[in-house]
Order: C-alpha cells, then structure tokens, then sequence
C-alpha cells in the first residue's frame, strides 16, 4: 500500500532534513489539527456506575484501568497520511494551495522498526468518519483495533475527503525508517522551480521518483520529471531469479543462482551486493543452482515432503541466516567452483 504525506514550502528547510534522514514525526495528539479530536461518549464508567453499590472494588480497578487508557493520548504520537496524491482539498489545506509538494511512501516498510528484534510499539488506523461521536463500550476493550479506533481515529464526516490513514506510536518525535519506505515526490502545480530543484538535488542518491503534478479541467495529471538512484553498484538482473518471504521480524530470501560456473568469491560478491541492493532489515538468503525445481521452492517449507526437501537441498549452494558468516553446502565445498 502506498500513503502520503502533504506538505507546504513554509517548512521546507525542515522537510529536507527529515527527508534526507530517513525520518518522519510523529505529532503530539493533542497538536493536531482537528479541535475534537479524542472526543468520546463514555458508557463504561455509566455501567460502572450502576455496578457500584454492588462491587466497589472490582470496579474502582476497572475505572482506574480506563483512565490509564483514556490518559495515554497525552503521550502518544501520531503520524497522519492520506490515501491518495490526487485531492484537491488537500492540495489547497496542507499543501499551500498547489505551492507545496507530496511525498509518496511505502506504507508498509514505513510501519516497520527498524530494531531487530521488533518492538511492536506501532498501530495502524484507517480514519473512521462517523456523522457522531462515538461511544466507548465495556466490549470494545475485548477488541484492540476497535477501541484504538474509536479514541485515536475517528472524525466527523466533515473530515471525510482527506482519506486518513494513521500510523501510532506510543509516544511523539522522530523515528527513522528504511531509505527504500521513500518512493516518490509529487509537486504541485504552483510549486516553486528554486524549490523543485532543491528537493531533486538533496535526494540525489535515493531511490526516489520525481513528478509535477497540474490540474486539467478536473482531472489531476502527474507527468514524470525525473529519478534519483542510489549510487551502488547493481546486480546483473539477468544471472539470479528472486523467490522471497517477507516476516515482519526479518526478510526471507530465496534465491535461483542462474550461471552454471561460478566461484566461492563470486557467491560472496553476490550475497553482499544483494543485500546492498534489495534487504531492508535483517535478512536471511538462500541461494540454490538453476537445476532446482523452482516450484518446489515457492511452496511453505512445511508442506514438502522428506523425498521433496532433500531433492531441493542437492541444489542449494549457500545460506546467510542471522550473522554475515556464509555457509556453503558440503557438495560444494570440494572445489571453488561448480
């Protein structure tokens, strides 16, 4: 899923900065834009209430537990996106009126920590947009998504065009990210050139695409202008085929090793500059020689047979797993070359 993130030329130096380091902030809630933010109709203590002459000291546990909750908004940090480059609203509302520009994100490698191992300190709302506020239940404590939504992520249908999505943390400030979360920049129509091209050149060096965007009669247009690249060196796309797994702890890889000649030091080249090129985190590689059955491969380990898992185990060549030590199999290992 791809999100993004609107922003005006008023904060230009500091978007830079957290541009070029791989950052995003996360805003106190308190500070966002909307003044009825957080706002709640409480039945639980009203049930609590009527259960007080009865059971006073499981209830005071319980309300003590809900203000506990109620009170974390003061802690927490939220990071808002829209679910499209294309609105006009919000061109004109968080964008300076076309004069800002749009980031274009990866959403789901934004979500990720980049800690290993994962901190799971991070919720993800979509904005429910009700014509009420809405009312917190004795039942909506059973389901997390549920309650999270209803105190963090629900608006008025005023607030409907922006199609919210919202990334929460358990407090405010910045987090980094991987470089490969960044995907694009779209500017708007009336954004300045001094300031298109001094966006371009600070993400000189980053996987980043470039487009302007213009309005034609009522139809938004975004024309390509450009692409910024890493500078390292690339993997020749034609010698390996990739199979890969993602978990949210680490990347899995499995790898088809086209060439039918190769040395040990190619295979560490190659290991190295792949994990340069495509790992985001932690990773895991398997790489196997173009005489597997690639099918076999792109089946879940748990379904192979003992007859199937040893087919595939002639034809693997090395593995990485949790360290930088590469290990080759022992039919290989004979000779420096197959």
């Amino acid at each position: 899923m791809l999100a993004y993130k609107y922003r005006s030329n008023d904060y230009l130096e500091r978007d830079l900065a957290t541009l070029t380091e791989n950052c995003i902030y996360f805003a106190p809630f308190n500070t966002l834009n909307d003044p009825n933010e957080g706002i709640c109709n409480d039945a639980i203590s009203k049930m609590l209430n009527v259960v007080d002459p009865f059971s006073k000291e499981d209830t005071k546990r319980i309300r003590d537990s809900l203000q506990k909750v109620l009170s974390f908004k003061d802690s927490i940090g939220v990071y808002s996106m829209s679910k499209t480059p294309f609105n006009f609203n919000m061109w004109v509302n968080y964008a300076n009126n076309n004069k800002g520009f749009c980031i274009e994100y990866d959403f789901d490698k934004l979500c990720e920590e980049t800690q290993f191992p994962l901190k799971r300190d991070i919720n993800v709302i979509n904005v429910d947009y009700r014509k009420r506020f809405p009312t917190i239940t004795i039942d909506d404590i059973q389901d997390e998504n549920v309650f999270l939504t209803k105190l963090y992520g629900t608006k008025l249908l005023k607030w409907k065009q922006e199609q919210e999505v919202r990334i929460i943390k358990d407090h405010y400030g910045k987090k980094t990210y991987h470089p490969s979360a960044l995907k694009a920049i779209y500017f708007g129509e009336k954004c300045e050139k001094s300031a298109r091209n001094r966006i371009i050149t600070a993400l000189n060096g980053y996987d980043v695409k470039f487009y302007h965007i213009y309005i034609k009669g009522s139809v938004f247009v975004a024309n390509f202008v450009g692409e910024g690249k890493r500078n390292i060196e690339r993997l020749d796309k034609v010698k390996f085929e990739l199979i890969t797994r993602h978990n949210p702890v680490v990347e899995n890889f499995i790898i088809i090793y086209k060439p039918m000649k190769w040395t040990k030091s190619e295979i560490i080249d190659f290991i190295n500059l792949f994990k340069v090129e495509y790992a985001t985190k932690q990773a895991n590689i398997w790489i196997y020689d173009s005489k597997v059955d690639k099918s076999i491969l792109m089946r879940e380990p748990m379904t192979l047979s003992d007859d199937e898992y040893n087919d595939t185990e002639k034809h693997k060549i090395a593995e990485q797993c949790f360290s930088n030590e590469i290990n080759f199999e022992k039919h290989y290992n004979l000779t420096s070359s197959q």
